[in-house]
């Protein structure tokens, strides 16, 4: 009975965490549930990483019509759409704008979808973003789609990953060479006892404009994976942008 009562404070501060936990899961669980997120994350993970117009076409007029989901998120998937299919035989980016006006959607919501053509649509972008615009990036992006995923709620890995990861190895392309010389591991002498390959070790990346949870989570990752290498990196932006608060800034900023 005394070991009971002394160890009793601790067990309902225990108890106490547990059914915060539980509350927060069943919060959580029910909003996903509510707002149909499972199905517009599935599709927002297909239009970033897949090249499937008429399927994509498909589910996207669906959930546009479904009442349950809500208008942001209707217009993102919208906004996704036209960016990868932008130059697609069949693009449907103005049915979609005019589903998205008479399901209800407030007209400057769709308006977004044409700020975001002119912020980064194919004439702005200076990559291959989606691996769409020749045959042999829609070669690696076929390749790398039969690989598989182990989740198709996270399969999408933001284009910073893949160019951090190029400046770690000291593979990145001529652009970057041209822009970064000191990252160009031809321009200086190879690091004393770095024999594995890595040639560039402390590396930070600050974003005029703002980064995303995705490119923290994905540079922690870059972090782990060449911590053998002992590889240094930080990321860094004026802001953590949400995909309403991207939107919001170039409505406002870039055109108002």
């Amino acid at each position: 009975m005394k070991r009971f009562v002394e160890a009793y404070p601790e067990f309902r501060k225990l108890s106490g965490n547990v059914t915060k936990h539980v509350t927060l899961v069943g919060e959580l669980s029910r909003l996903v549930a509510e707002r149909h997120l499972l199905a517009v994350s599935e599709l927002e993970q297909s239009l970033a990483c897949n090249e499937q117009h008429n399927s994509d076409l498909k589910a996207l007029r669906a959930l546009i019509s479904n009442a349950k989901i809500t208008a942001e998120n209707k217009v993102r998937c919208a906004i996704l759409y036209a960016l990868r299919y932008e130059r697609a035989q069949g693009n449907a980016t103005a049915e979609l704008k005019q589903l998205l006006t008479s399901s209800g959607v407030d007209a400057d919501q769709v308006a977004s979808i044409d700020v975001v053509l002119r912020y980064a649509g194919v004439g702005e972008r200076q990559s291959d973003l989606f691996q769409n615009e020749n045959l042999f990036s829609r070669g690696r992006s076929i390749f790398k789609g039969l690989q598989g995923v182990e989740n198709v709620y996270t399969q999408h890995t933001p284009a910073l990953a893949e160019m951090v990861e190029q400046i770690v190895r000291g593979k990145q392309g001529l652009h970057w060479q041209e822009r970064l010389p000191n990252l160009d591991p031809k321009a200086r002498p190879p690091l004393l006892g770095n024999e594995n390959g890595m040639h560039n070790q402390d590396i930070i990346v600050f974003v005029v404009g703002g980064v995303t949870m995705e490119e923290e989570m994905a540079v922690a990752k870059l972090n782990e994976k060449f911590a053998s290498q002992n590889v240094r990196l930080l990321i860094g932006g004026t802001s953590i942008h949400t995909s309403s608060s991207f939107l919001a800034e170039l409505s406002t900023t870039f055109f108002p």
